[in-house]
This record gives C-alpha cells, sequence and structure tokens, in this order.
C-alpha cells in the first residue's frame, strides 16, 4: 500500500468512527428527551439493564403513554444506557438494576 492509499484509508477509518459518534451522540440526546418527557407525564421509566418498565403515576391519556412506550422501545439501547448514568451519577454505584439501585438494596 503506498502512503496516499494509506492516507486516505486512514481518513475514511477517521470520517467512519466521527460518523459513529454523531449517531451515538443523536442517540443518547433522544434518549434523554424521552426520559425527560416521561417525567413531564408522570411517567416513570425503569430498566434491570435488558428491558424497560414504565409506570404511570398519573392519569395520561392511553395513546400518548403508548406513544411514548414506542419511542422508548425504539431507542432501547440508549434509554438504557442514559438511565444507568443518571443511577451512577446519583448513587456513586453502578447497578445494572435501576429499580434496586432506587430502594438502595
Amino acid at each position: 500500500m503506498t502512503a496516499p492509499e494509506a492516507t486516505a484509508k486512514n481518513a475514511e477509518e477517521r470520517a467512519r468512527a466521527t460518523a459513529v459518534a454523531a449517531d451515538r451522540e443523536r442517540e443518547t440526546a433522544v434518549a434523554a428527551f424521552l426520559l425527560a418527557t416521561a417525567d413531564e407525564l408522570g411517567v416513570k421509566v425503569g430498566t434491570d439493564g435488558h428491558e424497560l418498565a414504565t409506570v404511570s403515576t398519573r392519569k395520561v391519556p392511553f395513546d400518548l403513554v403508548w406513544q411514548l412506550e414506542r419511542e422508548l422501545v425504539r431507542h432501547k439501547r440508549a434509554v438504557i444506557e442514559v438511565i444507568r448514568q443518571e443511577n451512577i451519577k446519583r448513587t456513586g454505584v453502578f447497578a445494572p438494576d435501576a429499580f434496586k439501585a432506587e430502594d438502595g438494596s
């Protein structure tokens, strides 16, 4: 491989890595928005590290909750990661089970 080919390949790899990082950042922003929206609606979102669970603490129209849950599942990986990061910031402990982190057990 010649020097120009190597330089082009490195530039290609850097561009791909930058695109992946931008996608992750976008997903994290969407997940944070969804969790903030859920909180405003009185819908609590938790995870066991693999699945999401929602509990509505006040009356919210079914269609609205259904759409919110649909979007949460669509962005599940990022939502779980945001919940984990929030738990780590709040408790100082990595707890894969967010519900256990809530009650301190």
